[in-house]
């Protein structure tokens, strides 16, 4: 949904632009308009829930295993890391506090072995 809404950008500025009646709201309006973008606080997001999407669609599987955790959770924060500090500096805290609540929540040796021992970890 979230990459609709990007792709849909360069329409939804042409719809104000030339049919301002369309859209009534004012606050739609500037949102949509304004110069620090929307569109890309919208992408900023999407780069983060995509690989929590795709760790529940690969969790849910019948053969995940406790490196799939590790796996997703290393995506997740890879992702959090590629959000600019400098736009969305409050966002980003807030992604790196809940991520390591999170992580501190499967940090036992055993996850650590069972990551340690899949054959995609490959010493990375």
């Amino acid at each position: 949904m979230l990459q609709s809404i990007c792709h849909l950008e360069t329409c939804l500025k042409e719809v104000i632009s030339e049919n301002s009646n369309i859209i009534t709201s004012s606050a739609v309006k500037n949102i949509i308009t304004r110069k620090r973008g929307f569109f890309q606080d919208v992408q900023d997001l999407a780069t983060i829930i995509k690989p929590i999407k795709d760790s529940i669609i690969r969790l849910e599987s019948q053969d995940a295993n406790l490196a799939n955790c590790f796996f997703s959770l290393a995506q997740l924060e890879a992702a959090i890391k590629n959000v600019s500090e400098s736009d969305h500096r409050m966002f980003r805290r807030h992604c790196i506090k809940i991520f390591n609540v999170r992580f501190n929540e499967f940090d036992f040796d055993e996850h650590l072995l069972a990551y340690y021992l899949h054959p995609e970890y490959k010493g990375k």
